[in-house]
């Protein structure tokens, strides 16, 4: 009996170490189409590879590469198969026009969402204070996160 446990308890640790060793899956967003040239509109490029990153089993990355990519509106949101990384690594660029008033950037039901990468977002301050209502609301809406559980950033 004491050989059977011991060797159950090898093959649990061998099968612990590969799991473990597995490298996750990157869903770059370059490779959905998305431009990097901070004026065309990569909106459903990013939504694409969070579709194909939140249905897939196992570890995953959605990476943002260097670069300035416009995104006028996205609503990123689960259920996923698992926890999610959300890198950014480049600068994700708010829309600028008068007709944006709506979220910008919204994640919700979205179970161990981490954000992280050394990244920036640019709400285009400058261009968004002529439409601003803070006066009569306090409370920012051009990026939300709502019913996401266990987040990180």
């Amino acid at each position: 009996m004491a050989i059977f446990n011991i060797f159950s308890s090898l093959v649990f640790l061998l099968f612990s170490c590969f799991a473990i060793a597995v490298p996750p899956k990157f869903f770059n967003v370059v490779r959905y189409g998305a431009i990097s040239d901070g004026t065309t509109d990569n909106s459903q490029a990013f939504l694409k590879a969070w579709k194909d990153s939140c249905a897939y089993n196992g570890r995953r990355r959605f990476w943002i590469p260097n670069g300035k990519f416009l995104l006028r509106k996205a609503s990123f949101e689960g259920l996923c198969n698992g926890s999610m990384a959300f890198l950014i690594k480049g600068t994700l660029v708010a829309p600028t026009d008068s007709f944006f008033t709506d979220t910008w950037i919204a994640f919700r039901y979205v179970s161990g969402l981490i954000v992280k990468g050394g990244g920036s977002l640019d709400g285009q301050g400058q261009s968004a204070w002529h439409y601003n209502d803070c006066k009569t609301n306090s409370n920012p809406s051009d990026i939300e996160i709502r019913l996401c559980e266990e987040l990180q950033g």
